[in-house]
């Protein structure tokens, strides 16, 4: 079962994980540490399971992508509320049209 292999992955050693990652990427692992073999190991895992992301929701990404991203130089953004107390804002990011 799914939730069990997801499981495993925790007591695996990472170069039973490069193993494993050979096996389910077909590709040469070259990551850094035993969490992100964790992570990338059973996201694939779980899209062979039970479906990966819709045509529409790749092409999103896809688009999105590659346009990339402007986002507002220097410190974030300052405001001020109802009490007169500095609030921060995020920086503002938009995609590059």
């Amino acid at each position: 079962m799914i939730e069990e292999d997801l499981a495993k992955l925790n007591t695996m050693n990472i170069n039973e994980l490069k193993k494993l990652f050979l096996r389910y990427f077909n590709a040469r692992p070259t990551l850094k540490t035993k969490e992100t073999y964790i992570l990338k190991l059973s996201y694939r895992m779980q899209e062979l399971e039970f479906g990966g992301l819709s045509s529409t929701s790749r092409s999103f990404l896809s688009k999105i992508s590659s346009q990339g991203t402007k986002c507002q130089k220097g410190r974030n953004r300052a405001d001020r509320n109802q009490n007169h107390q500095t609030v921060q804002r995020p920086r503002l990011c938009h995609p590059r049209t």
